[in-house]
């Protein structure tokens, strides 16, 4: 384990319900999302969102995208974790979980802010209950 994270264990930790609830849309406001997997912990580092939590395995910190990533994120305010295999498994909301988690904060968007910059093409997609129908979008 990295000097610069706290090792967790527990799948009774806060953090798990946390991930939980933010997976499910349910969380204490709407200023912060969930996001899971490295390579988008990663896009999100580059597009300059905010982030607040990372977990990662000791699987996804082996790695060399886990490895960089974790040196990166070590310099700044963002709260680096090390969780086990089953805490990330409870933390994720997919059936194959990749590793890396990370609770974000949510950037502002508006439809003003949507169409500041004259768009190729707009594709709005309201009220979605499966993901599967933003493939097919």
């Amino acid at each position: 384990m990295a000097e610069h994270m706290k090792p967790l264990a527990s799948r009774h930790h806060p953090l798990v319900g946390t991930c939980r609830a933010l997976a499910r849309g349910r969380s204490d406001g709407a200023d912060r999302m969930l996001l899971d997997g490295l390579h988008l912990v990663i896009d999100a580092v580059h597009a300059g969102i905010h982030l607040v939590t990372v977990a990662f395995t000791a699987r996804a910190l082996a790695t060399d995208e886990g490895a960089r990533l974790a040196v990166r994120l070590a310099d700044g305010p963002v709260e680096l974790v090390e969780v086990s295999e089953p805490m990330m498994a409870a933390m994720s909301p997919v059936s194959t979980p990749s590793g890396v988690v990370a609770i974000a904060a949510r950037p502002a968007s508006s439809m003003s802010l949507a169409l500041e910059h004259a768009p190729q093409l707009v594709v709005m997609a309201i009220d979605l209950q499966e993901p599967g129908n933003v493939g097919a979008i």
